[in-house]
């Protein structure tokens, strides 16, 4: 976060309610009640705001976008209190990359989120592409 965003501060961690984390290359959260997903909450600068948005390709429009397969969506995490998050436009369940899965991995462990919910989205992903197990992908020292 710190490399997009240079004046990052971490506000807090939390749970998104009503959400589930799936990967879709890359994580993602969708609906789904009763679920919850850790979520670290950043404050961060306009600039960074837009910098983060070009970054993550928001403005499909714009000839500069990364990817152009993201939109911001307002969602609540705590009475009273909304964040923003990134949700992708189009695709579909599909394998991180192994290096991919370890950043998350290390990304769980460093803010205290239990890894057995990054693990169970795995597990869930290989039943739809019948895959590898996710010890594959712990990290090696």
């Amino acid at each position: 976060m710190k490399r997009r965003c240079p004046s990052a501060r971490k506000a807090a961690k939390t749970f998104l309610t009503d959400h589930r984390l799936e990967f879709w290359r890359v994580c993602n959260v969708v609906y789904d009640k009763g679920s919850r997903v850790p979520i670290v909450i950043w404050e961060i600068s306009d600039s960074d705001l837009l910098r983060l948005d070009r970054y993550e390709g928001v403005n499909s429009n714009d000839r500069l976008s990364r990817h152009g397969a993201y939109r911001r969506e307002r969602c609540k995490w705590r009475q009273g209190k909304e964040t923003m998050i990134y949700i992708k436009n189009y695709g579909s369940v599909e394998m991180p990359d192994c290096e991919y899965f370890d950043r998350v991995r290390r990304g769980y462990e460093e803010h205290g989120f239990d890894v057995n919910i990054l693990e169970e989205a795995w597990r869930e992903t290989c039943k739809t592409l019948v895959w590898d197990e996710p010890s594959r992908y712990k990290t090696v020292s």
